[in-house]
């Protein structure tokens, strides 16, 4: 150090020691193979990447959750009164078990209502029709037992006189007999002209005495035959007037069921199924044509109905898988549902169509539709799982076709190549 000190000058000394910038370091620049080697390996991760890596083309739509079978819904007939809803929601319901009753109020000028009123005046209409029925059971009663009668009594007489023509016959037969001995005898004088003329006078009002009685037994027998005609057609008057009667109370019956159906109306469920949505509550007054009750048909899976619009369609197929966002569920909490692509419609929905729908807002072009079927009916959440529901909103996103990295690089110069040939 004493050597040092004796070589250079304190100050050149001190200055070194003591320099406020700092000491002076020279540093060697990396060497070139450093860098080559750095770039080649770089190089040849970004190639591996190219060729092995793939991309999907993926379109984002929007949709929302439809059962296959549709959904059945019920509208008001006419405008009411919602008088009672019969089911919950969320309950099965079986074909043709009643659903809701509306009750649509009339009124007449002295404030009573035309349902009481016409139901009175159809009630005393059907009264007198069976008042009416069952005098004709009294009168029919009456009219076989006077029939019987009066046909007994024709009977009888047709016995007495058949009994009378029995014996008429034999007083012809002796009168005759008579008559042939007096002309036997006439020419022997023992018998006068007269007697004979006289005995063959008897004999012609025998003969004629029996056939005035054969006329009244034929017309006694034509009576007889024309009375019990007129016995047996009784049950068949009768009857006629039974079908006469029960088809005034038929008419009476259907007039009341249609002022009932003019003044209250019961609506049933048309098919087996679960009641999804009351639209209405009891009390409430209801339009003609609003909408009151929906039904989810019973075997029905729901399904997605995605609106794909026109300018992506041409990369979306039927099978293509679908990666599904439910508004309800955040995919950032519980993932995404997975699905996969049924058909697709084959013409394109005009977009005031589409916004009649309700689906989406203002749209400028021509979407299609695609029907997309689901790998679960539920969704995860909170270690639950929990139904899905027709009608949720939805996005998806339908993965397209999958191609290596370089091919999406180099679609131009394929496009281009394409163009050229």
């Amino acid at each position: 150090m004493l050597v040092a000190r004796g070589l250079f000058r304190q100050e050149a000394i001190d200055a070194r020691e003591n320099h406020h910038l700092g000491s002076i370091t020279l540093v060697q620049p990396i060497r070139l193979w450093v860098l080559g080697a750095a770039s080649l390996v770089l190089t040849g991760t970004v190639m591996v990447l190219l060729y092995f890596g793939e991309y999907s083309y993926h379109s984002r739509v929007r949709g929302q959750l439809v059962p296959d079978l549709g959904v059945s819904s019920l509208f008001a007939p006419a405008a009411g009164v919602v008088a009672r809803l019969y089911v919950p929601e969320g309950r099965v319901v079986e074909a043709g078990e009643p659903l809701v009753r509306i009750e649509v109020p009339n009124a007449l000028s002295d404030g009573q209502g035309v349902e009481k009123a016409s139901r009175q005046a159809l009630d005393a209409q059907a009264a007198s029709v069976r008042m009416a029925d069952a005098a004709s059971a009294v009168q029919w009663s009456l009219d076989r037992e006077s029939l019987t009668e009066q046909l007994q009594q024709v009977e009888l007489e047709l016995r007495q006189t058949e009994q009378s023509i029995a014996t008429r016959q034999q007083q012809v037969v002796l009168a005759r007999a008579t008559l042939d001995r007096f002309l036997g005898i006439s020419d022997t004088q023992v018998v006068s002209k007269i007697q004979v003329d006289q005995q063959e006078q008897a004999w012609l009002e025998w003969v004629n005495q029996l056939q005035t009685m054969e006329r009244q037994a034929t017309n006694l027998s034509r009576t007889i035959l024309q009375m019990r005609k007129d016995l047996h057609k009784l049950p068949a008057k009768r009857q006629a007037q039974s079908a006469a009667t029960i088809n005034s109370l038929a008419q009476l019956q259907h007039q009341r069921i249609v002022e009932q159906a003019s003044s209250e109306v019961l609506l049933k469920a048309p098919v087996d199924g679960l009641l999804a949505t009351h639209l209405v509550e009891s009390g409430q007054n209801v339009l003609a044509g609003q909408h009151l009750v929906s039904l989810v048909p019973k075997g029905s899976n729901l399904q997605a109905h995605l609106w794909i619009p026109s300018r992506a369609i041409g990369f979306v197929q039927p099978g293509d898988t679908v990666l599904l966002r439910y508004a309800a569920y955040p995919y950032q909490k519980f993932g995404h549902a997975r699905g996969r692509v049924a058909r697709i419609s084959r013409i394109a929905v005009k977009p005031h169509e589409l916004e009649s729908s309700g689906a989406y807002g203002s749209l400028s072009e021509p979407y299609y539709r695609a029907v997309v079927l689901l790998e679960s009916q539920s969704m995860l959440a909170y270690g639950n799982e929990e139904p899905l529901r027709p009608g949720m909103a939805l996005e998806a996103d339908i993965m397209g076709e999958r191609r290596k990295l370089y091919e999406w690089l180099l679609e131009p110069l394929y496009a281009l190549s394409g163009s050229l040939n």
